[in-house]
């Protein structure tokens, strides 16, 4: 062997010598350590007895979620209404995660492994009379489904059987739980189908969007006859009368029913946001056979990084939050753009009326150049 070869031998076998020192876990020095492996990360853990969830970092803000009544809320975002799916998530995983490994019981390797306090994630949870149900310290991750975790006075790392650090709203390259990842962003739900009247108000102007049953001419498909049937179609109500455009009607329906935030106003006051008095209102009406009462959004100005505006639900109380522009294009819809046989502009020698703006400098017709539709993705 070339000495260069040698030498090269020598330096991976050091570092694998010092991995293993460091991250390698003594099968031999801590009898018991095998017998823990399958067994459960907190064993005797009942996800109903948890009524107050504490996620901490060092160096972040801790995320404090309590059971109040029947739901969740997040105490450290202003109360907001927290997720319960990912609440559920995360008390399921803490009840079913199990140790697939052993990886070390040296305190020396808690920092490369992510337990310790500086760089691990502290989840504690507590039950109706604050006593700790649970307390473990959450590290990286060294695969899509699996996690490091370390559980409160012990120096085992173990390797987890579930990944805690999605649920928890790490998504971000910095490691750092999101602080509303708790918080149910879904603004407004509906079922498009239940809809009956749309109205929109914008910079003095009303418009009135109504589904109605009407009789149209059409074969009968058994006789071949002419026929009358009866479909649903999409008028306008104000401020004039006629047909609408139902392709535009579906969309601005379908695209608010499913209403997400990508952030929260959090302690800013209605009149901050532009919601007092708002710069639009929607307000939605269902059948009555479908027993949902009157929906009203309220929109405001833009929030911080200019491509978002505050919302707020006016049947809801002040949970404001941040959403994507095109919900604020789906509601300042062009009137012309509603009707189904849409009208000429005026010649060039007289003077258009005056129309709201929805389009930015610079953009082209219909929809925001900067907006595609869909609701962005946002770590935080």
């Amino acid at each position: 062997m070339k000495p260069r070869q040698i030498l090269i031998a020598a330096a991976v076998l050091a570092v694998v010598v010092v991995l293993l020192l460091v991250f390698g876990r003594p099968r031999t020095s801590s009898p018991g350590v095998d017998a823990l492996v399958d067994q459960l990360v907190v064993p005797g853990f009942v996800p109903d007895d948890a009524r107050l969830i504490e996620v901490t970092q060092a160096g972040s803000d801790t995320v404090r979620v309590r059971k109040t009544g029947e739901g969740w809320t997040v105490e450290s975002a202003s109360g907001y209404k927290a997720d319960a799916m990912r609440v559920a998530a995360l008390l399921n995983a803490i009840e079913t995660m199990r140790i697939r490994d052993v990886r070390s019981t040296r305190p020396a390797s808690h920092a490369g492994f992510e337990v310790d306090d500086a760089g691990g994630i502290w989840v504690r949870v507590y039950d109706r009379d604050d006593a700790e149900i649970a307390v473990f310290c959450v590290g990286k991750a060294p695969s899509y489904d699996r996690c490091f975790v370390r559980q409160a006075g012990s120096d085992a790392v173990l390797e987890a059987t579930v990944n805690l650090l999605y649920v928890l709203g790490v998504t971000g390259l910095d490691g750092v739980p999101d602080p509303v990842s708790f918080v149910d962003k879904h603004v407004v739900r509906f079922n498009p189908a239940d809809v009956r009247t749309v109205t929109l108000e914008r910079d003095g102007e009303t418009v009135i969007l109504a589904k109605v049953e009407a009789e149209e001419p059409g074969v009968d498909p058994d006789t071949g006859e002419d026929a009358t049937t009866t479909a649903a179609k999409w008028v306008i109500r104000e401020p004039d009368e006629g047909d609408a455009d139902g392709e535009v009607c579906e969309e601005i329906v379908g695209g608010l029913s499913g209403m997400v935030a990508t952030g929260i106003g959090g302690a800013r006051t209605l009149a901050e946001c532009g919601l007092a008095p708002p710069q639009e209102r929607v307000t939605v009406e269902f059948s009555d056979e479908s027993g949902t009462g009157p929906v009203m959004i309220l929109f405001g100005t833009k929030g911080p990084k200019g491509k978002r505006y505050y919302v707020v639900r006016g049947d809801e109380g002040a949970r404001i939050f941040l959403v994507s522009s095109y919900y604020r294009y789906l509601a300042r819809r062009d009137l012309n753009d509603l009707r189904k046989v849409k009208r000429e502009s005026p010649p060039p020698d007289e003077p258009a009326e005056e129309q709201p703006a929805t389009e930015m400098p610079g953009e082209p017709a219909g929809m925001p150049a900067d907006e595609t539709g869909a609701e962005p993705t946002e770590s935080r």
